[in-house]
């Protein structure tokens, strides 16, 4: 790894093709081009996540229990810095016992905040929430909504993997 994570150890727990539109000669799109992997790594010394490039990486060799990635605590990680009202916000959650799942909250045409559970189409499980649009929609409205619907005490705001990656 480069930068301020060179030389540092990590455990890979997620990875996919990084993927690109290709705009070609007069038509808006291209169908998807798929480019390389990219890996989520959990860095321990930084106690967050990264996402790299698979040149970026070098394999040690070993392997780590899937039972060290579950969480204790309810945790959610946001893709993005707050804003003080959003459209969508995005990222990541643990439930205790479990591994990393995706939210995303959409502002939509509902007259009260609803949820549903989704599969993306990397196998990776999570939640919708449609919240009406005269709420206004930034961490702290997400906190509560997902405090709330897993009927949780509390909930730690940690540096998670990058939602888009896992979807």
């Amino acid at each position: 790894m480069e930068g301020a994570t060179a030389g540092q150890g990590g455990v890979v727990v997620w990875c996919d093709h990084a993927h690109f539109r290709a705009y070609d000669q007069g038509f808006e799109e291209s169908p998807r081009m798929w480019s390389e992997w990219v890996y989520s790594v959990y860095l321990p010394e930084r106690d967050r996540y990264g996402s790299f490039k698979e040149l970026e990486l070098q394999s040690t060799g070993s392997f780590d229990s899937e039972e060290n990635h579950l969480s204790n605590r309810f945790e959610v990680s946001f893709d993005t810095a707050s804003q003080d009202d959003s459209q969508i916000e995005e990222g990541c959650y643990r439930l205790p016992g479990r591994f990393w799942e995706v939210f995303v909250f959409i502002k939509a045409d509902v007259a009260e905040l609803r949820h549903h559970p989704v599969t993306w189409p990397s196998g990776i499980t999570g939640v919708q929430f449609d919240v009406p649009d005269s709420a206004v929609l930034n961490h702290a409205y997400v906190i509560r909504a997902m405090t709330d619907a897993f009927a949780a005490e509390s909930c730690a705001v940690v540096y998670g993997p990058d939602s888009l990656l896992l979807k």
